[in-house]
C-alpha cells in the first residue's frame, strides 16, 4: 500500500492556527444577523456611494449635505475602495448582503493572521497565537466584522505592509511594489492609511542605509495616490478644515481623543466580567502588564516598522477631532501583545526557573482564560438595534415622504445619511452653533424642513436647533410631531433678531449657494 508523506510540522501549526481563530468565526456566525446600532452612520455613506456608482450616477451623487458647522460628522465623500467593491452587489446581484459579509469576514481573519503571524515571527510563537485569539474577541471588532465598514480591510492591509516591511532579507523590486501596492489600497479604504507615510520616513531615518529603498519608494507612492484621491474625490475636506483650527483647538482635541481612545484601549483588552468594579480593577492591572509589555518589546523593537507607523498614526488621531474608538482597531493586536508579553514578563518574574517558551505559554492559557470569561457574559448582552425600527423614526420619515412635492425638499435631522440613503431626499445632519448662525446655514444650505429631535444620541446639536426656533419661530411652521420628534416647515424670510440685540437680517427669502 503506498503512503504519503505528512509534514506533521505544518500541520501541527495549521491546527494551531485554526483552533485560535475558531472562536471568532464562532462569534461572527452569532452576530451575522446583528444590527448597525444607533450610533452607525458611516455604512450608509458606503452603500451610498456604491448605489451611484452601479446607478451610473456621479460619485458624490449621494444626497448628503455637508456642513462645515460639523465637518467631524462625516467627510463629503468617502475614499472609493469599498464603495467600489459594493457597486457590483449592488448592480448585479440584488444587494445580495451574504457575500458583503462573507467579504469582511475575510478581511477580519486576514488580519487576524498577519497581526499574529507578525508576533510569532518577530517575538514568540505562543504569545503570536495569544494576539490571533484575544483579538478577535472584543465587542467592537466583531461588530466591525459584521458590519459594512473600511475598517478590517483597511487593517488588514496596513497589517499587510507592517508585515512586508518587516520581514528579513534584501527589499527586492516585487517586495517593494507589494508594500507599495497594500499601501496604496490602504489609502483607499481609509485616507488615515496617509499615516504610513510619515511611518515610512521614520522608519527610513531609524537605518537609512539599510532601508532608504524600501521606505521611500513606497512612500513616494502613497503620497502620489493620496493627493490623486483628494484630487479627484473630496475625501479631506474636513481635516483640512480642521488643520487650520488654532493650536489651543488641537490641545482641546488631544485631551478630548485621549478620553476617548482610552474606552477604546479597554475594549481592545476585553471586560471579562459581568461587574463594572471588577472589570475596572481589572483594567488597572491589564494597562499596567500592557505598559511593562511594549516597554520591554519597545528596547528590541524600536527600529522596527511597527513601532513607527504606531507613533505616526496614534499622532494623527490624538490631533485630530476623530474622537472614535473604531480608527484605533488597527493597534488592537500590539495592546494585546503588550499585555500578554507583560504577563509573561510577570510569570518568569514568579518563576524565574521557567523558560521564556513554558512563560509564553502560560501567559496565551492566562489570556485565552480572559478571552472566555469576556465571551461568556458578552453572549448576554442586548445587541444593536437599527434606528430604522424606532416607530418615531418610521413615523418621521413618513411625513417628511408625504410632505415631498414637486418643488424640491432638502431635510436637516438625526442621521443625515441613514435617511437620505432610504428617501433620496437630500440632507444634512444636526450641527452646534447659535440661533442666528444655525438659520444662516440653513438658508445657505435650502433647508426646507427640519427635524428636532435626536433619540438622546446627539443632546447639543439637538439643543441649538431648538435653540434657534425658539428664537426665530416665525420660520419655523410644526407640521409632524411624535413622542421623540418634531418636524417644522423652515420658511426664510428677512427677520430681526428676537433676542432685543437690535435689527439685522439673518436669513432672505433668496438662499445663498447650494449645499
Amino acid at each position: 500500500m503506498p503512503t504519503f508523506p505528512i509534514n506533521w510540522t505544518r500541520s501541527r501549526r495549521i491546527l494551531l492556527w485554526s483552533t485560535v481563530l475558531l472562536p471568532f468565526a464562532s462569534l461572527f456566525l452569532v452576530h451575522w444577523s446583528d444590527k448597525p446600532g444607533y450610533e452607525a452612520g458611516d455604512y450608509t455613506q458606503y452603500l451610498a456611494h456604491a448605489t451611484a456608482i452601479a446607478e451610473g450616477r456621479p460619485y458624490t451623487d449621494i444626497g448628503f449635505i455637508y456642513t462645515q458647522h460639523r465637518a467631524q460628522l462625516a467627510v463629503e465623500a468617502e475614499p472609493p475602495a469599498l464603495p467600489f467593491l459594493l457597486a457590483p452587489v449592488i448592480a448585479f446581484l440584488d444587494s445580495n448582503m451574504m457575500l458583503v459579509k462573507l467579504f469582511f469576514f475575510g478581511a477580519a481573519l486576514a488580519f487576524l493572521l498577519l497581526a499574529g503571524s507578525y508576533f510569532a515571527a518577530h517575538d514568540d510563537r505562543w504569545l503570536g497565537l495569544g494576539v490571533a485569539l484575544l483579538s478577535g474577541l472584543s465587542l467592537q471588532f466583531l461588530y466591525a466584522a459584521t458590519q459594512i465598514s473600511a475598517d478590517l480591510p483597511f487593517a488588514a492591509l496596513v497589517w499587510t505592509v507592517i508585515a512586508l516591511m518587516d520581514a528579513p532579507g534584501k527589499a527586492r523590486p516585487g517586495r517593494i511594489a507589494a508594500i507599495a501596492s497594500a499601501g496604496a489600497l490602504a489609502i483607499l479604504f481609509r485616507t488615515a492609511g496617509v499615516a504610513l507615510v510619515p511611518a515610512a520616513l521614520l522608519y527610513a531615518a531609524f537605518r537609512p542605509r539599510e532601508r532608504a529603498a524600501r521606505a521611500l519608494i513606497p512612500a513616494a507612492v502613497w503620497t502620489a495616490v493620496f493627493f490623486a484621491m483628494s484630487s479627484a474625490i473630496p475625501v479631506t475636506g474636513a481635516v483640512m478644515s480642521e488643520m487650520a483650527r488654532p493650536f489651543a483647538g488641537v490641545i482641546d482635541d488631544m485631551a478630548t481623543n485621549v478620553r476617548a481612545y482610552r474606552f477604546a484601549t479597554m475594549e481592545a483588552l476585553l471586560y471579562p466580567f459581568p461587574w463594572n468594579t471588577a472589570n475596572d480593577v481589572y483594567h488597572l492591572l491589564a494597562v499596567a502588564a500592557m505598559g511593562l509589555g511594549l516597554a520591554l518589546w519597545i528596547r528590541t523593537g524600536w527600529a522596527r516598522f511597527l513601532s513607527a507607523f504606531t507613533i505616526a498614526y496614534v499622532g494623527m488621531l490624538l490631533s485630530l477631532p476623530t474622537m472614535g474608538g473604531r480608527f484605533l482597531r488597527p493597534l488592537f493586536p500590539l495592546f494585546i501583545f503588550g499585555l500578554l508579553n507583560g504577563l509573561r514578563a510577570v510569570i518568569r518574574r514568579l518563576r524565574p526557573r521557567l523558560s521564556a517558551t513554558t512563560a509564553g505559554r502560560v501567559a496565551l492559557w492566562t489570556g485565552a482564560t480572559l478571552g472566555a470569561f469576556s465571551v461568556g457574559w458578552e453572549l448576554t448582552e442586548p445587541r444593536p438595534q437599527d434606528i430604522l425600527d424606532h416607530p418615531d423614526v418610521v413615523g418621521v420619515y413618513a411625513a417628511l415622504e408625504r410632505f415631498r412635492t414637486d418643488a424640491p425638499m432638502r431635510v436637516e435631522l438625526l442621521k443625515p445619511r441613514i435617511f437620505t440613503l432610504h428617501t433620496r431626499i437630500p440632507a444634512m445632519g444636526l450641527f452646534e452653533a447659535e440661533p442666528t448662525e444655525v438659520v444662516t446655514e440653513l438658508c445657505a444650505k435650502r433647508i426646507t424642513h427640519v427635524v428636532a429631535g435626536d433619540l438622546g444620541i446627539e443632546p447639543k446639536e439637538n439643543a441649538a436647533l431648538s435653540a434657534a426656533v425658539d428664537e426665530y419661530p416665525a420660520l419655523f411652521l410644526p407640521v409632524y410631531e411624535n413622542r421623540s420628534f418634531a418636524v417644522y416647515r423652515f420658511v426664510p424670510t428677512t427677520i430681526e433678531h428676537g433676542s432685543g440685540a437690535g435689527p439685522g437680517p439673518v436669513c432672505t427669502s433668496a438662499p445663498a449657494a447650494p449645499g
